[in-house]
């Protein structure tokens, strides 16, 4: 059987490295239009949405809301909120706030026009608010994810900028400085300025000298985990930065657990 293909010169990287190009040249050209701060912020999160919406699995949809957890807790208000809408009630406050449950949200990102220490303390607050929520643990009401038992209930925290005030190096100090005062399980799991670069964490095992991949939290609260260092790590390739975002959000979606939160022995009073 003859299989037809259209001939290019351009390898994957180049492609995604083209895509982040044009993804920056949007979000200037709504800057240069758009005086007024405020309503250029909404308009970045708007074309960071529909560059994953475009992407990203039908399983999941993508929109702007509040996290309420199995025992009523309320996250605070998050600009983009990837969950598994197969699976997911919908509830709406307003026209643009969606009400998605704990055990649904795959990914949060806070998006920033250009990041600075104070937005990047406002962004950590507001990842916090959604993963301090424990999740359900998994269990037989779980559908399979894959052909084998592996899942993810955790949650990815994500800050995406378009620009920043500062260095890497110095974004990567303000984030060590945050992360102190939190459990690791709260913390925001990658810094993403598109032109700039990359912050997130890499493992190392004891007694060895590489280090491999990156860190994204525990995959539930009732598996143990064995020691490791953790290391912030900072890539200036800031051509691939848009590439590793997608890559990495895909990577947790592809394992992200399946349930429907539906609590039968509990009713909620007004």
């Amino acid at each position: 059987m003859l299989c037809l293909t259209t001939q290019t010169t351009m390898t994957p990287g180049e492609l995604l490295k083209a895509a982040g190009v044009q993804l920056l040249a949007e979000f200037q050209e709504i800057r240069q239009c758009n005086p007024h701060a405020g309503d250029s912020g909404t308009e970045a999160e708007e074309i960071l949405k529909k560059f994953l919406a475009d992407r990203l699995p039908k399983r999941f949809g993508i929109e702007s809301g509040i996290v309420i957890g199995p025992e009523g807790a309320i996250s605070r208000q998050t600009d983009l909120i990837i969950y598994d809408a197969m699976n997911s009630p919908i509830y709406r406050v307003g026209r643009k706030t969606q009400i998605v449950p704990r055990d649904n949200v795959a990914v949060v990102v806070e998006v920033k026009s250009k990041l600075s220490k104070d937005q990047l303390v406002d962004a950590a607050d507001k990842i916090a608010s959604v993963k301090c929520m424990p999740a359900r643990p998994l269990s037989e009401m779980d559908q399979p994810v894959t052909n084998g038992p592996m899942a993810n209930s955790s949650t990815l925290g994500v800050v995406f900028a378009y620009d920043a005030y500062t260095s890497l190096e110095t974004l990567a100090e303000n984030l060590r400085e945050i992360n102190e005062r939190r459990h690791s399980r709260e913390w925001i799991d990658l810094v993403i300025v598109l032109n700039k670069g990359t912050i997130g964490y890499a493992v190392q095992l004891p007694f060895s000298a590489g280090m491999k991949g990156w860190y994204g939290g525990q995959t539930s609260h009732d598996i143990p985990s064995f020691p490791v260092y953790i290391h912030e790590v900072i890539n200036k390739n800031y051509d691939l930065a848009l590439n590793e975002f997608f890559l990495r959000i895909m990577a947790h979606l592809a394992f992200f657990r399946k349930v429907t939160p539906l609590d039968f022995e509990r009713k909620w009073h007004l």
